[in-house]
């Protein structure tokens, strides 16, 4: 079975528009690319009716 895509406007519009939001982008560094948000400990708070549930 062989596929046949054909080359729509719209489509190409799009990915260059998205592209373009891109272009004045300093390049990543291996610093920036190895980058992770900190873990943050979750607290529940209590607020509501079932806030006397938790201790």
């Amino acid at each position: 079975m062989k596929l046949k895509f054909k080359t729509q406007t719209y489509q190409t519009t799009a990915v260059q528009t998205v592209v373009d939001c891109f272009k004045c982008q300093p390049p990543a560094n291996v610093a920036a690319m190895k980058y992770t948000i900190p873990q943050l400990e979750f607290v529940p708070q209590a607020v509501g009716p079932m806030s006397r549930l938790l201790p």
